[in-house]
């Protein structure tokens, strides 16, 4: 509760205990007082003087400004506890303008996100948030451990597809046909409608996830290539969290996925700008960005910056969401880890090498193998990454050429290259309807309060 709501029921229950005591008082006697003598008929009545009010407490009422910014700190959980004091709260805090306001500042401190194997299967059935970065880069330890608990159970072997403004969005590796939606920190779900796609041993599958500024929605694409064919374009399917319309195509173009055999990751699109993007081959296998514009929906290419590395062996080519920026790495000769940056967004001129490191000069031996995945910008300058060494991050200060090992407990998960930040965004807001294939649960607390 705000300082507002504190005063406001402390001045009622100091008014109302006080204006009780006053009555009590005039209508008894105080103890260990005797009673006065009854006065003569004859002398006249002596009224006793009206009683004295009480003082009211000094009232404070903050502008509706300054208490909006004090809830956008609050936890979620703490702001959903609040929706049931008043209407007036319920107005303020589910209000889309609220929730905008939260999620910026929750942006300030996002988590890493994470699956658990358990020990009985080879099936990760788990999610699981990390502490707050900031906390753990400044107070780095192995107690407690780097993952919260309880995790989050979603059903056997979760895909993240992506995570935005505080939703995860996840498919079941194997034979699911729905994506999932949840909000861990209000309790929301949804799952998309069915989706029918080619099963033929030629078909690769690309996914991702994002949010449309200009229709404050969020939605999940689909392509669906057939790699035994050059020229045939590429089939593109998108879906609006709660449009009645379902799944819908938009017109694609022929490419071909990037080969990932080692990253499993490769195919989930990173969300950059209102734009879902992949790495993709051209028909001379020259490679390039594969675009989704949310807004527009409408499917674009654009070129990687040019190669300079001479004879250098390129591998291992990714692409990343840092600082905002899309940005493009790969393993040069088995010793270098490159990173370049596009500066504007869609401008293949603005790419601009963001460092070059050497895996030695940042504790990684080379003799692994290990492809660091980078986690965080952390600064406009340090960048957050795993290493070959379990349960150490690299923390890397890209303008002084140094770095800093941070040791945690990971209790045996596996690390996303996504972060997650708390948010009131839930998906059961955007749900229009109840159909087949379409589902969404809330709280009952939370649920009339967040769909309005």
């Amino acid at each position: 509760m705000n300082k507002q709501g504190t005063l406001g029921l402390f001045s009622f229950s100091v008014e109302a205990a006080l204006s009780a005591l006053t009555r009590h008082e005039l209508m008894s006697s105080p103890p260990g007082t005797t009673r006065k003598r009854r006065r003569s008929p004859r002398q006249p009545r002596r009224h006793p003087p009206p009683p004295v009010p009480a003082a009211k407490p000094p009232s404070i009422t903050l502008p509706e400004e300054i208490i909006e910014e004090i809830l956008s700190r609050v936890p979620v959980k703490a702001v959903t506890r609040l929706l049931c004091l008043s209407s007036h709260w319920n107005s303020l805090l589910s209000s889309s303008r609220f929730m905008k306001h939260h999620l910026l500042s929750s942006s300030s401190r996002p988590r890493l996100l994470g699956g658990i194997y358990p020990h009985t299967s080879l099936e990760c059935r788990t999610l699981s948030l990390s502490r707050p970065l900031s906390t753990l880069i400044q107070n780095p330890s192995l107690d407690p451990p780097l993952f919260l608990h309880p995790p989050l159970n979603v059903g056997p072997v979760p895909r993240i597809v992506g995570c935005v403004n505080g939703l995860i969005c996840w498919i079941h590796r194997f034979h699911d046909n729905y994506f999932h939606y949840l909000n861990p920190a209000t309790g929301g779900k949804a799952t998309s409608p069915c989706i029918r796609r080619s099963m033929t041993g030629d078909s690769v599958f690309m996914h991702g996830f994002g949010y449309d500024p200009l229709r404050d929605g969020y939605k999940t694409v689909l392509i669906d290539c057939n790699t035994a064919v050059d020229d045939k374009a590429a089939v593109v399917k998108v879906y609006t969290l709660g449009s009645p319309s379902s799944w819908r195509k938009i017109a694609g173009f022929p490419f071909v996925p990037k080969d990932y055999e080692t990253h499993t990751d490769g195919h989930l699109g990173r969300f950059v700008c209102g734009a879902v993007n992949w790495l993709a081959e051209r028909a001379d296998e020259s490679l390039m960005i594969v675009s989704v514009d949310l807004v527009e929906e409408t499917c674009r290419e654009f070129s990687l910056p040019p190669a300079d590395e001479g004879d250098g062996f390129v591998d291992c080519e990714n692409l990343w969401a840092l600082g905002g920026c899309l940005c493009f790495s790969y393993d040069l000769d088995g010793l270098k880890f490159v990173v370049w940056q596009m500066k504007t967004y869609g401008a293949s001129e603005s790419w601009a090498k963001l460092f070059n490191i050497t895996y030695t000069d940042v504790g990684i031996d080379p003799v692994t193998n290990f492809f660091p995945q980078t986690l965080f910008m952390v600064d406009k300058g340090v960048v957050l990454f795993d290493s070959d060494k379990d349960s150490v991050f690299v923390l890397y200060d890209i303008e002084q050429k140094s770095y800093k090992e941070l040791e945690f407990d990971n209790n045996g998960v596996w690390f996303n290259t996504n972060t997650y930040i708390e948010s009131l965004v839930c998906p059961t807001r955007y749900l229009r309807y109840r159909g087949r294939g379409s589902a969404a649960t809330l709280p009952i607390g939370v649920r009339k309060a967040l769909t309005n």
